[in-house]
């Protein structure tokens, strides 16, 4: 959890400073995160650079793609999530551009990955972009 966090942070950092990229701890969990974020189309993509990474953020019409980042759970502080309350959030917020980044038994998702028809989902909210 530790590893998302200081993730969170230094890209919130780069975020408001306008900087074109973030370099971040490379950990499993983060470049699981990335290729999430990548995916989405949230950064240009990330390489890596000893034992960092250097994510490339994107700017096409000079604001950046993502408005902020907030984390949800902390160290101190796991917040969990069940089917049954991921879909009353879900419900809340799917007309908006919000994605939300669990890490469940079956790896980082995102609410689109959540199988809603499947077997029950239960993972720790990690953060969520604007």
């Amino acid at each position: 959890m530790g590893s998302i966090s200081d993730f969170v942070s230094k890209l919130k950092s780069a975020l408001r400073s306008g900087q074109p990229y973030a370099i971040v701890k490379n950990t499993k969990i983060v470049v699981n995160v990335l290729d999430l974020l990548y995916r989405e189309g949230l950064i240009i993509g990330y390489i890596g650079i000893d034992v960092n990474l250097k994510v490339q953020l994107g700017y096409p019409d000079g604001n950046c793609i993502i408005r902020d980042i907030r984390l949800i759970s902390h160290p101190s502080r796991i917040v969990s999530l069940r089917k049954t309350q991921y879909h009353i959030q879900y419900n809340c917020i799917k007309t908006q551009r919000i994605l939300t980044i669990l890490s469940t038994s079956k790896g980082i998702m995102n609410q689109q990955s959540v199988n809603m028809k499947g077997d029950s989902v239960t993972g720790i909210l990690l953060f969520e972009t604007f």
